[in-house]
């Protein structure tokens, strides 16, 4: 079953707009195992946001930024294959990237689906 939502939330930086899709995306993620996939167009901002997360679901939470080195993205992209990130934060050029939609691609038929996908 297909179930798109739409919703269009405007306020000021700092406001707590993240929290209104990471708390559900985690929340159904716990219950489900599926992953979210998270699209935000600064790195910093995909960096902050992870590092917020409180420490006991920092291991569930990660995100890709080219200012990685090679081992590391190699290292989420292998924790986002074995179900281990529920909660993955990528720029938005980043899904046209051929090994990151095979890995999300395998993940979502091992779990029935994606969880979320977010525009922030």
């Amino acid at each position: 079953m297909l179930l798109l939502l739409s919703l269009l939330l405007m306020l000021p930086t700092g406001e707590g707009k993240s929290v209104m899709f990471q708390v559900p995306a985690l929340m159904h993620g716990l219950a489900s195992g599926k992953l979210s996939i998270i699209c935000m167009p600064l790195k910093a901002l995909m960096k902050d946001q992870i590092e917020n997360v409180p420490e006991s679901l920092k291991s569930q939470v990660a995100y890709l930024s080219s200012d990685m080195p090679w081992w590391e993205r190699a290292g989420v992209l292998q924790r986002v294959l074995d179900g281990r990130v529920l909660l993955l934060c990528v720029a938005p050029e980043r899904l046209s990237q051929p090994q990151l939609q095979g890995v999300i691609e395998a993940r979502a038929i091992r779990d029935g689906g994606l969880e979320f996908l977010v525009f922030d």
